[in-house]
């Protein structure tokens, strides 16, 4: 992904970036509404989740801020929590919380949106389970058997008595009331939703945030239960204002040269041969006649045309025996040669390493290798720009660089 030229911010607003669906006409609420820049939301999310840098600092951050956990307040007072009310706020909230800590890093906005929680895990065995698990007393009864599990005593006697009655009303007693689901907050997933500022108010001053769902079940229609909060809101043109899109055009330009260096060290490990034309031969030094001198008619000159690619086949064909005769050279010098082995057909294991298959090619016609062509080379002060990246992505996030790229094994500590 490409995401420097992704992650472009959009200057004017042109017909050309409109972005157009099956219900644009529907949908287009008044003029001047604008669409939040998709691909520069993707761009800014691949940076966020593949940077080092960034990850770093929101590790320090997600500490700080939910390290001690959720708390709840009531009139300004902390409320003390049961375990188990604690322990639904660690499984569900507290994600929630660092969706939105990340969104809002990202994008400078979240979108929340009100579900039904998630049943717990296993919760379908569990309820087969029940169902199968009939009480004992009821089947019994049913068989015309004792109806407790307890040591059958005598007819009369008070304590079995009292047990079956006991099985019988548990057996015949109503369930619990069915609990209707709670109800959660999730932050959607990128690709889910698009959102379009549409100018409202009395001269069209502010605007308001409208959601739409990509689904295809619902045809790119408007979500009323969704709702946008903004840490920072775009521009007018739909470009994000967040900490990480600050940041996004010096990042992506380290990323950029990182990748160059990388196709750079390829190139430098398996060199190519660059060729050029062979100088002619001078007559006076060579002693000799050139044969494109003695040619003067077009007939001549095609017999001589054929006379050298006849030759250019020959040297071909020279060139394959020698490389299918270095295979069987390096076959036969790697390879144990086990005369009770080859009379079945089998082959025999390999004791050395795995030979170098030879890499023979034949220059073309009148050409020769260029000495000393330029090979590419790596810049020297990508490791200085890769630095002054990090100090970049922690101002923006606002996070002190020295707490997340120095200490003790840190090349970059102050006291060096």
């Amino acid at each position: 992904m490409d995401i420097h030229r992704a992650g472009k911010r959009a200057l004017a607003r042109t017909q050309s970036n409109a972005r157009s669906t099956p219900m644009s006409a529907f949908e287009q609420g008044s003029a001047g509404e604008c669409r939040i820049n998709t691909k520069q939301m993707a761009a800014i999310q691949h940076l966020y989740h593949t940077s080092p840098s960034i990850q770093a600092t929101r590790t320090i951050l997600m500490g700080q801020l939910l390290g001690s956990g959720l708390q709840l307040t009531r009139a300004g007072k902390a409320v003390k929590l049961t375990p188990t009310f604690s322990r639904y706020l660690e499984s569900k909230w507290t994600p929630f919380a660092r969706e939105v800590i990340d969104h809002t890093l990202m994008y400078g906005m979240c979108v929340v949106s009100i579900e039904e929680e998630d049943p717990p895990p296993f919760s379908k065995f569990i309820e087969e389970s029940r169902k199968v698990a009939v009480p004992s007393a009821k089947r019994r009864k049913a068989a015309g058997g004792p109806a407790s599990d307890a040591p059958s005593g005598q007819p009369g006697d008070p304590q079995t008595k009292s047990a079956s009655e006991g099985a019988q009303v548990v057996a015949n007693a109503p369930g619990p009331p069915a609990s209707a689901p709670n109800l959660v907050p999730i932050v959607p997933v990128y690709g889910t939703y698009e959102v379009a500022m549409t100018p409202s108010g009395r001269a069209a001053y502010s605007r308001r945030a409208r959601v739409f769902t990509t689904s295809p079940a619902h045809a790119y229609t408007e979500d009323p239960y969704a709702a946008v909060f903004f840490r920072n809101d775009p521009d007018v043109d739909g470009n994000l204002v967040s900490p990480v899109a600050s940041a996004f055009e010096f990042a992506s330009f380290v990323n950029a040269l990182r990748e160059l260096a990388l196709s750079a060290e390829v190139v430098r490990a398996t060199p190519t041969l660059v060729t050029q034309s062979a100088p002619r031969t001078n007559n006076s030094t060579s002693g000799g006649v050139d044969t494109a001198s003695l040619f003067f008619d077009s007939e001549a000159r095609a017999v001589n045309q054929q006379q050298s690619d006849a030759e250019a086949s020959e040297r071909t064909q020279q060139l394959g025996l020698t490389v299918r005769l270095a295979a069987e050279l390096n076959r036969l010098r790697t390879h144990v040669q086990d005369p009770g082995s080859s009379s079945t057909g089998v082959a025999a294991p390999s004791t050395l390493p795995p030979e170098v298959p030879p890499r023979l090619f034949a220059l073309p016609d009148k050409q020769q290798l260029v000495p000393n062509a330029l090979q590419p080379q790596a810049r020297t002060d990508l490791e200085q720009l890769m630095r002054l990246a990090n100090d970049h992505i922690a101002a923006a996030m606002g996070v002190p660089a020295s707490v997340v790229f120095e200490g003790r094994f840190s090349s970059n500590s102050m006291s060096q």
